[in-house]
């Protein structure tokens, strides 16, 4: 399973398992930049691959899934785990509507980016969620971004909080 880098927005977007470079500190894009072109790469895979979403992650990275019940949450770790889970999660041809990015530089030059959004699947439900990655820099001779952390929940459907 190779991982899909996430481009600088400067590039297109890569395809499936292919890499883009990273820009250098001294002359990267802002965080907000990086974080909308990530965002518009996974929720076109997810959309329309979902059996590739696994390529945004290494071996290495976390993903932690939960339903609007704080008791409901599941992580799992490795690359065949985030695969199995994304495809047990039966997101399959879900459209995102993004509401809102927010993104933030952080640790090594990795970018924190929040999403908050809806997702409508393929029956037509639709669920309100929130995630947040940490977009890990590659080092040599690969640059670019992987996912190293995700959490992803689905918010309540009742108007209180």
């Amino acid at each position: 399973m190779s991982s899909t880098v996430v481009a600088p927005p400067s590039v297109a977007p890569p395809a499936p398992g292919s890499t883009a470079p990273a820009a250098s500190s001294a002359s990267r894009p802002p965080a907000h930049v990086v974080g909308n072109s990530f965002v518009n790469q996974y929720y076109t895979v997810l959309q329309h691959n979902t059996k590739l979403m696994h390529r945004f992650y290494q071996d290495r990275s976390v993903l932690t899934h939960g339903g609007p019940e704080s008791n409901k949450v599941e992580t799992v770790t490795s690359l065949k785990d985030i695969h199995n889970k994304v495809i047990q999660l039966g997101l399959d041809g879900a459209r995102a509507e993004i509401s809102s990015v927010d993104s933030q530089y952080s640790h090594e030059g990795g970018v924190i980016v929040q999403v908050v959004g809806g997702l409508t699947m393929k029956d037509g439900t639709k669920r309100k969620f929130v995630q947040t990655f940490f977009l890990a820099e590659m080092v040599a001779p690969t640059k670019g971004y992987y996912v190293h952390n995700d959490i992803f929940r689905y918010l309540p459907t009742s108007e209180g909080v």
